[in-house]
């Protein structure tokens, strides 16, 4: 029964049941099939070519059935939650996704263009909302604040620096000393 729910055709007058979205496959991308959210880790995956074809309104019905929407607020990702970005997968139109910081291990792989699929928009609201740092936000426990950006940065992990999984103090990095 599983099975013939997830192969459940779909139109736009016939859209899927909760938590699942369509694939919006056909010709004219009138019809599809019902593909479930909990199969979907992050919005980009609605967007990036991983062996599944999704024509741009299944692309859009995924992000929006499965992953709560953002829009510009200034240069932070205030609409979405804590531990979440807004990744601007909507360039054009200043808006995107939620997607979670966890997804980076570090501010410069958030703006990698190698690394990352996200946009130079979402790359910013990356490594500001995951990474960002100041003296009145500080680095986790063996991370520290590089203060690139004069009385900010972006919180960078001793080992890093270091090479290998020392902590700050043996490296004789003193976390939040930076900023002149």
């Amino acid at each position: 029964e599983a099975c013939s729910e997830s192969w459940r055709v779909c139109t736009d007058d016939e859209p899927c049941p909760g938590g699942s979205f369509c694939t919006f496959e056909g010709l004219d991308e009138d019809m599809g099939y019902c593909f479930g959210c909990d199969r979907v880790p992050d919005p980009l995956t609605c967007f990036a070519d991983q062996g599944w074809y999704l024509t741009d309104k299944g692309k859009e019905s995924c992000a929006t059935t499965c992953f709560r929407e953002c829009a510009e607020d200034g240069a932070s990702s205030s609409s979405c939650s804590g531990g979440a970005f807004c990744n601007f997968q909507i360039e054009s139109e200043s808006r995107g996704y939620c997607s979670e910081c966890a997804l980076f291990e570090e501010w410069s792989d958030c703006l990698s263009e190698y690394y990352s699929p996200l946009s130079a928009q979402g790359g910013e609201s990356c490594a500001n909302a995951c990474f960002g740092c100041s003296e009145d936000n500080p680095c986790p426990n063996d991370w520290f604040c590089d203060y690139q950006l004069g009385d900010s940065g972006f919180c960078t992990a001793c080992q890093k620096v270091a090479g290998n999984p020392m902590t700050c103090d043996s490296v004789g990095i003193v976390p939040e000393s930076g900023g002149s």
